[in-house]
């Protein structure tokens, strides 16, 4: 896969993880959220060792460049809430 479609998708999922995380209670209530989040967790589970840390350098990357405080440390924090750092 093409590096600039890698790029995108892990920016896309990174900017719907975070936007639905940063949700009120109320618009998305967190048992509905927890759901998404552990299907997609267990997908990004079957990622090879190198993929893991080749998505959890690019929302480090992202983290970088990112204004807002809250949107950054939760970059920051996405590939612990995936397991991505997880080695069996």
């Amino acid at each position: 896969m093409p590096d600039e479609l890698i790029h995108i998708l892990a920016k896309a999922l990174a900017d719907l993880v975070i936007s639905i995380d940063l949700t009120d209670d109320e618009d998305v209530p967190p048992d509905v959220a927890t759901r998404w989040f552990e299907d997609s967790a267990h997908t990004l589970g079957h990622l090879i060792e190198s993929d893991r840390d080749r998505l959890t350098a690019l929302w480090h990357d992202l983290a970088d460049h990112e204004p807002s405080p809250a949107r950054r440390q939760a970059l920051r924090e996405l590939p612990e809430s995936f397991g991505l750092d997880d080695r069996d």
